[in-house]
C-alpha cells in the first residue's frame, strides 16, 4: 500500500495564500486609490507666417483655436520677421478696439504699448503673464527680428477666451482652457 508523503502540499499553504491575498489586496488598492494631476503643460504656437522670400504674409494665430487644462500654459513664437503682430487677450468688457497705426518700417523697435486698451507686460523683462480671464493682456508690437520672440501665458482659470492681434482686426483665435479632470485636451489646427 502507498504511503501518504509527509510535508508535501498540493496547494499554496498559509503563507503562501496570506502573501498571495496581501498582494491581491494591495494591487486592488492601486486601481482605486485616485492617480494625482497631470504636470501642467506648456502648448506652442506661431503667431503669422511668411514665405521664405519674406514676400508673402500670413497674418494668423496657428492654430487659431487650442484646448488646454487650467494651469497650462502657451508659448507663442513670432514667425515673420518683418511683419508685426500683437498676442492680446481682452478683458470681457472690451469688445472692439481701434486699430493704431503700424510703425513706418522695420525695424519695429521697442514694443509698443496701447495703455487704453490694454496695458502691456514688457516682454524682454521675461516674456510671459497670467491671464485670469478677468483684465487684458497683451505684448507690444514684435516680430521674429526682435529678441526674444516668444512670449508665455499661463491660464489658470477654465474658460473660452478670445485671441486677437491689435493691428490685424482678422487675425484672432480662441483658447479653450478646460477644467482638470473634465476632458482630455486637444490642439486643432
Amino acid at each position: 500500500m502507498p504511503q501518504a508523503s509527509r510535508g508535501m502540499s498540493h496547494g499554496p499553504n498559509g503563507a503562501t495564500r496570506v502573501l498571495l491575498t496581501l498582494g491581491v489586496f494591495l494591487f486592488a488598492l492601486l486601481l482605486v486609490v485616485p492617480q494625482p494631476a497631470k504636470a501642467q503643460r506648456t502648448w506652442n504656437a506661431n503667431v503669422g507666417a511668411e514665405t521664405k522670400d519674406q514676400a508673402g504674409q500670413a497674418d494668423a494665430f496657428l492654430p487659431n483655436e487650442i484646448w488646454i487644462n487650467a494651469g497650462d500654459s502657451i508659448q507663442w513664437t513670432w514667425r515673420t520677421k518683418n511683419e508685426p503682430h500683437t498676442v492680446t487677450l481682452l478683458a470681457p468688457e472690451t469688445s472692439t478696439f481701434p486699430t493704431p497705426p503700424p510703425p513706418a518700417g522695420p525695424p519695429v523697435g521697442p514694443p509698443f504699448v496701447f495703455p487704453n486698451i490694454c496695458p502691456s507686460p514688457n516682454p524682454y523683462a521675461g516674456g510671459s503673464a497670467t491671464y485670469d480671464g478677468t483684465t487684458c493682456v497683451s505684448t507690444g508690437l514684435m516680430n521674429g527680428g526682435m529678441a526674444p520672440s516668444t512670449f508665455t501665458v499661463t491660464f489658470p482659470n477654465a474658460g473660452n477666451y478670445k485671441l486677437v492681434c491689435l493691428i490685424h482686426p482678422n487675425m484672432n483665435g480662441t483658447i479653450h482652457v478646460l477644467q482638470i479632470g473634465r476632458a482630455s485636451c486637444r490642439e486643432r489646427v
